[in-house]
């Protein structure tokens, strides 16, 4: 139960950050005030916090020195605009601990906030970030599990030629990973046999992330003003709507990249317990992996976006698709919210609504049309004389080739007459 704001003068809140997330331990109050900082103004819905319990921070090494081991916390992932204004609280220390303090003279939290740093061991401080990794990671991708209901009983369907594999390996290898994620971090270790069985499936789930990225670039690709209107407002609407198309396989590459990072979280279990020296070292390439499956989803997200405005196109001549047109229009909104909630669900900037598609009048149809015979006119011009002066030529070769024959004729009949 949270202390009355009427009575709280001075109040103490503790953060143990990186550029992915805090991890927040203090009065409810405390942690609403620096919460509403951080997310004011987000475009973003704001992120719900994942608890951190007791244990899981005393198995981590945490002390009294920096976070109370008798309570738990709450873990917030960060998104881009929260990590700006994460700075300007003074939380501009990668990896780092914070004690915030909050002093008002009315005993409300308007007031000010302080951040000062704590000093920590340097086991303390590697445990801190471990744990602030570790939360990182098992947070990484929202509402992955709704990805995997959505996309579970249509991923047959996303390329009949990679069925078998993506089934197995994605779905399947989520799940895996998530069973044993859970049971490491409720025993506190890892046996060396979950390991064991899990230890592979990094490189396929690489391999399973790039093809599934080549194969929404390569529809992306395809999708080009060039490209008919009534067609392009289809492609648009299969992507959303039809089995195996484009929005499953988002879901599915946030699947995978989910996948990833608890594989990467139960490499660090792993190293902890049995190679202890090397921990920095794995961090540091888990670490390495969020940004870089961060940065992947941004480019791929940009590359969807840029599609989709080259597709709302209405080009002067096609004025006479009305119909074409109002589903070109919806398929393209359904599908850019397909991809802005995949921007969510990697954590990445949510992109701006879509502006009205331009309407094109007759007008411009009629200009449209008569530069075109202007033009058509003046080619065929200049092919037509050509075209005659080649006829000419055709025709006097031809007759010489004529008169050719007949005197060669004339020639053996008088042969024969002698």
């Amino acid at each position: 139960m949270s202390t009355p704001r009427e009575r709280v003068e001075d109040a103490e809140i503790v953060i143990v950050h990186d550029e992915f997330g805090l991890i927040v331990q203090g009065s409810d109050d405390a942690i609403e005030a620096v919460l509403s900082e951080l997310w004011a103004g987000d475009r973003s819905r704001r992120h719900e916090g994942v608890s951190v319990s007791p244990e899981e921070l005393a198995a981590l090494g945490a002390t009294g020195a920096a976070l109370a081991a008798s309570s738990g916390g709450q873990y917030y992932r960060l998104t881009e605009e929260a990590r700006q204004k994460a700075g300007d609280l003074g939380l501009q220390r990668a990896n780092g601990v914070t004690r915030g303090y909050f002093k008002n003279e009315q005993g409300h939290f308007a007031g000010d906030l302080t951040f000062n740093e704590v000093s920590l061991a340097a086991d303390q401080a590697l445990a801190l970030q471990a744990a602030a990794t570790s939360m990182a990671l098992r947070t990484a991708i929202r509402d992955v599990q709704r990805a995997v209901e959505e996309v579970a009983d249509r991923v047959e369907s996303v390329d009949r030629r990679l069925r078998a594999r993506l089934e197995g390996d994605i779905v399947g290898s989520y799940r895996l990973l998530h069973e044993i994620s859970e049971q490491a971090r409720s025993r506190g270790r890892l046996p060396s046999a979950d390991w064991e069985t899990v230890a592979p499936l990094r490189s396929q789930i690489y391999r399973d992330l790039s093809t599934l990225r080549s194969m929404v670039r390569a529809e992306m690709a395809a999708l080009t003003a060039d490209v008919r209107l009534p067609k392009r407002a289809k492609m648009l609407t299969d992507y959303v709507e039809e089995a195996g198309s484009v929005g499953d396989v988002l879901r599915l590459i946030l699947v995978a990249e989910q996948a990833l990072h608890l594989h990467h979280f139960l490499r660090v279990q792993r190293i902890r317990h049995q190679e202890p020296d090397h921990v920095e070292d794995a961090l540091k390439d888990a670490r390495t992996s969020l940004a870089a499956q961060r940065a992947a989803d941004e480019e791929l997200t940009s590359d969807m976006l840029a599609a989709i405005e080259r597709s709302r196109v209405v080009k002067p001549l096609e004025v006479h698709h009305v119909l074409s047109k109002a589903t070109l229009d919806e398929g393209a909104r359904r599908f850019f919210n397909a991809v802005a909630s995949f921007a969510e669900s990697s954590r990445i900037v949510r992109p701006d609504s879509l502006t009205e598609l331009a309407a094109v009048g007759l007008a411009e149809a009629r200009e449209e049309l008569q530069a075109r015979v202007v033009t058509t006119s003046q080619v065929v011009g200049q092919l037509g004389s050509g075209v005659a002066r080649a006829g000419s030529g055709r025709v006097r070769d031809q007759g010489a080739r004529a008169r050719a024959a007949i005197d060669r004729r004339r020639r053996e009949q008088a042969e024969d007459r002698e």
